[in-house]
């Protein structure tokens, strides 16, 4: 994962949501009930307990995604490549929306801050530089 991908991820959260709420195309998470057979491209993920992806649509029947993960219930987590999931609507337990977290959003801008400041700090301590003083000794 790029640091900028880690640096989005760690100032976001996912909040609950009702899928009348979401606008097409919303980062969702959908907890399932119990571990559902998902296909994801080549892949087929026969315990999947959470799939992350952007929000397509629901009907009476099926919650629909654009998946770009899905985590089974044994641990591994597949990447997708944004394919169309339909997961059937009696077995998700809860639809939850990506926001950005102000709290997390303040936390990781002061450690940024804070990094900086030691970085100047050691630039700074570094004495002088190349090319800076007087002539070396010449020893006899």
């Amino acid at each position: 994962m790029g640091l900028t991908a880690w640096a989005l991820q760690a100032c976001t959260a996912y909040v609950p949501a009702t899928p009348a709420a979401l606008r097409q195309a919303a980062r969702v998470q959908v907890r399932l009930a119990s571990p559902t057979p998902v296909v994801l491209g080549d892949v087929s993920v026969n315990d999947a307990v959470v799939v992350r992806g952007e929000w397509i649509g629901a009907d009476s029947a099926t919650v629909r995604l654009s998946a770009f993960a899905v985590t089974s219930r044994s641990g591994p987590t597949y990447r997708g490549q944004g394919e169309t999931v339909a997961l059937p609507r009696d077995r998700v337990a809860g639809v939850e929306a990506e926001r950005v977290d102000g709290l997390r959003t303040a936390i990781f801008a002061a450690l940024i801050a804070v990094a900086l400041g030691g970085v100047a700090a050691l630039l700074r301590a570094g004495g002088s530089g190349p090319g800076q003083g007087g002539p070396m000794p010449v020893s006899k």
